[in-house]
């Protein structure tokens, strides 16, 4: 597989103002389509989107068509007061392929796991299964927060994919053997918040007081690129490429020349102590618990 074949371009930015570093808002759909064009020049094949994206879906739809050789991983995710879970998750996957311009997916996910793992969980997997038994979709999955999560779904259910957080700092599901465990249960992973929203490559020196917390790990990263030599950037995809569990890498970007910026990044070795760089404090490693609103340089 060739280093840009290990990346799976994320959307969100396609259709939200996603991404705690970002200056550029919702991509225009001339940006987005200059991104996609380069990402099929370098040999990139999967693009994750979701029905929770905005207008994601419907950018896809009008410029990854099937023809275009891109892979399509989408999610799914239902209110949860809905009165019919399974008929609200079928109702919203036929408007993602409606969107999509596709009659089916490569990987159909739940988005919230949680909906899994609650009382409807039993039938949202029938539903699943059923959908990739009619071939539209090819293969099936989650998206989890954390290793509890992914064990508890895989123990519980046949899943294909797994998209779980992994990043320099956030090592738990490399240290607690939930990466180890998935792939022993046959389950492809993709790693997303590889760069944490692009909180990694933020400045120490220029973070707001909200995220004080954040300055010695992120000094400690500067401080291991320099030593090795490279860019931030480098040293926070070199890790999460390097663990031989991971499939896929999800990376959202804002322009073509930020996208060449990751693929050359990924092309680069480390000797770094990895563990000696993992934060495991949630309140930097889980976006969830960020003040909302807050947003930093880059």
């Amino acid at each position: 597989m060739t280093t840009a074949a290990r990346i799976a371009l994320g959307t969100a930015q396609f259709g939200l103002d996603y991404g705690i570093t970002n200056r550029t808002g919702v991509l225009s759909e001339r940006a987005a389509c200059a991104v996609l064009a380069r990402a099929r020049e370098v040999g990139i094949q999967w693009l994750d989107t979701a029905a929770a994206y905005g207008k994601a879906e419907l950018v896809l739809g009008r410029m990854a068509a099937p023809g275009s050789g891109f892979r399509i991983c989408t999610k799914v995710v239902t209110a949860r007061d809905a009165a019919d879970t399974v008929r609200a998750a079928q109702s919203q996957f036929e408007a993602s392929l409606g969107r999509l311009g596709r009659e089916r997916v490569d990987v159909l996910m739940i988005h919230d796991a949680q909906q899994l793992l609650g009382a409807d969980g039993a039938a949202l997997h029938r539903w699943l299964a059923a959908q990739k038994e009619a071939g539209r979709a090819l293969a099936i999955g989650a998206s989890v927060y954390d290793g509890a999560e992914a064990l508890a779904l895989t123990a519980r259910f046949a899943l294909d994919w797994i998209q779980i957080p992994l990043n320099v700092l956030d090592q738990r599901a490399l240290v607690d053997g939930t990466l180890a465990q998935l792939a022993a249960r046959g389950v492809s992973i993709q790693a997303r918040s590889a760069l944490l929203q692009g909180l990694l490559l933020a400045d120490p020196q220029r973070l707001p007081p909200a995220f004080d917390a954040a300055r010695a790990p992120l000094a400690r990263l500067r401080a291991a690129a320099a030593a090795n030599g490279i860019s931030v950037l480098a040293l926070a995809l070199t890790f999460v490429a390097s663990l031989p569990e991971v499939a896929h890498i999800v990376l959202g970007v804002e322009s073509p020349a930020q996208l060449d910026e990751c693929v050359q990044a990924l092309g680069t070795s480390s000797s770094s102590d990895w563990r000696d760089l993992a934060c495991d404090d949630p309140a930097i490693v889980d976006p969830r618990r960020w003040p909302a609103g807050v947003r930093i340089a880059g």
